[in-house]
């Protein structure tokens, strides 16, 4: 069977990064190097302790000290437990991101350089950007192609730039294949697409996030745009293929006011 162009390449780059993912998390790993640490972190008290304070902090704490808006994914023991901190004490903990939590561990961020990739589909007009522009953190990289064919050509989003699209699409490679690097320093990443397909075998361990937009919503806005003969066409295509997978994380959707959620 013949190979993807760049299959090779791409997939040296993800090995490399596999095996820089295993060195940081070999450098912390306190399950591994203690088990009376791992038993109580399999606890069912610290278990309903860790769901009851993210679910009051959700946001990352050191991050929102500075003026950053990052979902909490860990939770840290301001005085470490073999230090005499109360394992399960409100007051001794925190929310935090992995880089944080990480950092605070001594992990430097020469160490932390494999990018959190984010990857936003949907169909046209479902909002892919909007959820994107609510939910990135400064610093964030972020490729919209409308956004980007708009700046380089000085036209107005959404309008037909067939001409660069083939410079915008090139753009889009040598970002994917900086992402793909080991030696990435992008922390986090969002890159906004339609379809899916292509991304999933180059960045399997990126986040998929699903804007689950009705197709009537989807259509109403299109009428809205100039180009609305060739989106809702676009439109229809989608949801009769149905892009989306059961494990992807499905965000959005509307309520009766119309906003995204």
């Amino acid at each position: 069977m013949p190979r993807i162009p760049g299959e090779k390449y791409t997939q040296a780059r993800q090995a490399q990064a596999r095996a820089a993912r295993k060195k940081q998390y070999k450098q912390y790993d306190m399950f591994e190097r203690d088990p009376k640490a791992r038993k109580f972190y399999n606890s069912m008290a610290w278990r309903n302790t860790r769901a009851a304070y993210i679910q009051r902090h959700p946001l990352c704490e050191e991050c929102e000290r500075q003026g950053r808006v990052v979902q909490a994914q860990e939770i840290h023991h301001i005085i470490p437990i073999e230090e005499g901190g109360a394992p399960l004490d409100h007051s001794n903990l925190m929310s935090l991101c992995h880089a944080c939590h990480m950092a605070l561990h001594g992990v430097s961020k020469q160490e932390q350089y494999q990018t959190e990739i984010n990857i936003v589909y949907g169909p046209p007009c479902s909002g892919k950007s909007t959820y994107v522009t609510a939910h990135r953190a400064p610093g964030d990289l972020v490729w919209d192609q409308d956004v980007v064919a708009s700046i380089i050509s000085g036209l107005p989003q959404h309008h037909d730039a067939q001409g660069i699209l083939g410079v915008v699409l090139a753009m889009r490679d040598g970002m994917l294949r900086e992402l793909s690097s080991a030696s990435c320093k992008v922390r986090r990443a969002w890159i906004i697409i339609t379809r899916p397909a292509e991304l999933r075998h180059r960045f399997p361990n990126a986040n998929f996030y699903y804007v689950d937009t009705p197709e009537e919503i989807c259509t109403e806005r299109a009428r809205e745009r100039h180009n609305a003969a060739e989106i809702i066409p676009v439109i229809r295509q989608w949801f009769e293929q149905d892009y989306s997978r059961l494990n992807d994380r499905r965000v959005g959707g509307y309520k009766k006011s119309g906003a995204l959620q």
